[in-house]
């Protein structure tokens, strides 16, 4: 399991990758992870939309086979729209 932390401002993201698996961890949802299995999207529809996330961002990580190519994509993705990586 990967886990990624992303701050901007006084927000923070938390991210946990297991395998295929992502989950998101932010105070917007009330502390209660959000899973997104990237072998399901068709079926993850609703939680997609809560989350804001673009599907087809997703799409993209569905297509990396590894854990360190998913996270990889997420750090580059995140500091690109003005998140800043923290616990590295």
């Amino acid at each position: 399991m990967i886990q990624i932390s992303f701050t901007r401002g006084s927000a923070l993201r938390r991210i946990f990758i297991n395998g295929r698996v992502i989950s998101f961890l932010t105070a917007e949802l009330n502390n209660v992870p959000l899973k997104i299995d990237l072998d399901k999207l068709d079926h993850e529809r609703e939680k997609i939309d809560k989350l804001g996330i673009d599907e087809e961002l997703l799409r993209e990580f569905s297509q990396l086979q590894t854990e360190k190519e998913i996270a990889l994509d997420i750090t580059y993705d995140f500091e690109k729209s003005g998140w800043r990586r923290i616990r590295k």
